[in-house]
């Protein structure tokens, strides 16, 4: 049963950063299939709507919705956007408790310390997700639609029919020519971007070291590797793009200076994922929603680097 609505402008608004943009349309359109629209309150904010919605971020986490849902990765918090969100929700966790916010987790890092008391999960199946998220505006007091209606039987993309179409295209000659077209376009874009980080005008020397299906950035005390890793039998389908953060110099060669080991900060294991040529995307068996173009990837490896070079430089 729907009741009559309470202050609140909005029953969910979700803080991500930008590279997650793929996840947060599929969880805001699950959410907006499970939760009623009451005006003047609209069911979901999101960051991609901000200016069609007309309410400012600070009070949106704040105070003017229900719950707050964080899509947390290890780079949100950082850039000025999420930096600003984690600010009002700290004050939030403060003046409405922890129930009121709950952290869908994108990657394996650990949330910080005065984000724990916050209900969390993987992120997982997405239909699952939202109806996590759904009972905690239920808790609240927020009115919902029962998960039996037929509004929210529409089914996720994906079917038997795609899945056929994306194991015959990976196991396809076309698609071992693709995906050295695809690698380099991946490393031509992070080695494009690295030379546009911000190193507040000291001197960071900046590397980038090419050879098929390997780049090697080092930038200053840090540095990238990304890897194509091939297997036995050798196909797209069974290799693997490996990419490791590292703290340290990477060696190059037999006769390379001696110095300490680097260390891995980070390591992504990542498979090739596509139906055709279009729609070719960067994939994690382990983390649901890691899911990257290759300019998105290489965007969100390279603002990685640059805040590790930042943490280097405190």
């Amino acid at each position: 049963m729907i009741s009559k609505p309470s202050g609140f402008a909005f029953d969910v608004a979700v803080s991500s950063a930008d590279y997650d943009a793929r996840v947060l349309r599929e969880l805001e359109r699950q959410l907006t299939l499970r939760l009623p629209s009451i005006p003047p309150q609209r069911p979901v904010w999101t960051s991609t709507a901000a200016d069609l919605l007309d309410a400012p971020r600070a009070s949106v986490f704040g105070k003017s919705a229900r719950l707050v849902v964080v899509l947390y990765q290890h780079l949100w918090g950082k850039d000025p956007t999420t930096k600003a969100d984690a600010a009002a929700i700290k004050r939030r966790l403060t003046t409405s408790g922890p129930e009121s916010v709950r952290v869908v987790l994108l990657d394996r890092t650990d949330v910080p310390a005065w984000l724990r008391k916050a209900p969390a999960r993987s992120l997982g199946d997405v239909g699952e997700c939202a109806d996590w998220i759904v009972g905690g505006v239920a808790g609240l007091g927020g009115a919902t639609r029962r998960a039996t209606d037929d509004v929210v039987t529409i089914p996720l993309v994906g079917d038997d029919r795609s899945t056929q179409q994306r194991d015959s295209f990976l196991a396809s000659h076309r698609a071992i020519t693709h995906l050295g077209r695809e690698f380099d376009r991946l490393a031509s874009e992070v080695a494009k971007r690295a030379a546009t980080v911000n190193r507040d005008d000291t001197e960071v020397p900046l590397e980038v070291h090419r050879v098929p299906g390997r780049c090697t950035v080092q930038l200053g005390p840090v540095a990238l590797t990304l890897s194509w890793v091939r297997t036995r039998p050798d196909t797209v389908a069974t290799g693997r793009l490996m990419i490791i953060e590292w703290e340290g110099q990477m060696a190059r060669g037999v006769a390379a200076t001696a110095g300490p080991n680097p260390i891995p900060l980070r390591e992504t294991v990542l498979r090739a994922d596509a139906t055709r040529v279009d729609d070719w995307q960067w994939k994690s068996d382990d983390v649901a929603g890691y899911a990257y173009d290759s300019s998105e990837l290489a965007a969100h490896c390279v603002d990685s680097l640059a805040y590790a070079l930042q943490d280097r430089g405190r």
